[in-house]
């Protein structure tokens, strides 16, 4: 990896209708760091077309207060930092909290000299580089995510899977994987406790392991073993809910193991039965005996497989948005045949209902008989 160029000079952008009181300021920043001044604060827009990484910004100008250009610059680059400078020996409390909402970074009261207001450049400059780094890394991780999750659709001669993930935030707590080999098709669904990178990172472990363990010739009970050896990773009172499946082919035959998930459902004509779960969830002193549950699927059109984040889903008033379930909802969209990925077309209903807002991330796995 290079190491970061030690010559790179900042922008430093002074926002003042009386720029000679600045004057010391100027030069001094002027010796490490790329200055201009802004003396008409009209021209604001124009001057942030040279991108400026720190704006210092007089409170008190009679065109455009400081106030007004802190919201200006927030919008056109919310990751340039702000340096108010006010006059005022006491600046309102209201004032001070609209800043903030601003994305002020930093409150500086006159006089003071040139070399706090260096020191105060230098931390803007150092949290600027944290925010972008973690921004660049968040965006990283994010496509790591995309690549892992499985094909929306996968069909083979005696079924159809789809799958569908809608995250609350950019990183997603929700797992779900298919992999489909040759006498069986294996799924697994996870749900990772919180949001963020932590999360994000388990969700990615929960993947390697349970795709490398099938693809080198492991079973479920492997797979199970594997992820159970995750969770002394996990941090005290973080944990996962998860359920993995193994099908045979001609979707006769069904093993399934669950670690405290939501139950999945097994759909048939007019009915519906869930299918069992373990009730210890993952954590870092998970030690519960794992259990392989087995059973035909002779009266079985379905298989149904979601995280809490869709059965749990809820309005802003705190009503269920599926008051008449999720094995209800899927049902009926089933039957009403319009989308060929019904896992999407299930997962975007709640969506739709939640006003195109969620608080959890909801994830669903819909495995359907088809003909041979």
């Amino acid at each position: 990896m290079p190491a970061p160029d030690q010559h790179h000079r900042s922008k430093i952008l002074f926002i003042d209708d009386e720029p000679s009181k600045m004057s010391a300021c100027i030069e001094l920043l002027g010796v490490r760091h790329d200055v201009k001044v802004l003396d008409e604060p009209l021209e604001l827009e124009r001057a942030l077309e040279w991108h400026p990484d720190v704006a210092v910004v007089d409170v008190k100008m009679p065109k455009r207060n400081g106030l007004d250009c802190a919201d200006i610059i927030s919008e056109t680059d919310p990751e340039c930092i702000i340096i108010l400078v006010t006059a005022f020996a006491q600046f309102a409390d209201r004032a001070i909290t609209e800043g903030l909402k601003s994305g002020i970074y930093f409150f500086l009261k006159q006089p003071f000299s040139p070399a706090v207001l260096d020191a105060i450049v230098d931390r803007g400059l150092e949290t600027r580089r944290l925010r972008l780094q973690a921004k660049s890394d968040i965006s990283r991780a994010v496509r790591v995510q995309r690549l892992l999750r499985p094909q929306p659709l996968t069909t083979t001669d005696h079924m159809k899977i789809s799958t569908a993930q809608r995250g609350a935030a950019d990183l997603c707590g929700d797992a779900v994987d298919v992999v489909v080999l040759d006498n069986s098709v294996y799924c697994m669904i996870a749900d990772v406790m919180g949001h963020g990178t932590s999360a994000a990172l388990f969700t990615t472990m929960l993947h390697m392991v349970f795709r490398s363990t099938l693809l080198k010739g492991g079973d479920l009970s492997e797979a199970a073993r594997g992820l159970a050896q995750v969770a002394p990773m996990l941090p005290d009172g973080m944990f996962v809910t998860c359920c993995m499946l193994d099908l045979d082919v001609n979707f006769s035959n069904l093993k399934y193991i669950s670690f405290g998930h939501t139950p999945g459902y097994l759909l048939g004509e007019g009915s519906a039965s869930p299918l069992p779960t373990q009730l210890e969830l993952l954590h870092n002193g998970f030690a519960a005996r794992l259990t392989i549950h087995e059973q035909p699927l002779d009266d079985v059109d379905a298989i149904l497989l979601v995280t809490d984040g869709l059965t749990e889903s809820r309005d802003r008033l705190g009503e269920s948005l599926l008051p008449e379930g999720v094995v209800s909802l899927c049902q009926s969209v089933l039957g009403e045949r319009q989308r060929e990925n019904t896992a999407e077309a299930l997962v975007e209903r709640v969506f739709v209902r939640s006003g195109n807002g969620i608080d959890d991330d909801c994830t669903a796995v819909l495995i359907e008989r088809t003909s041979p």
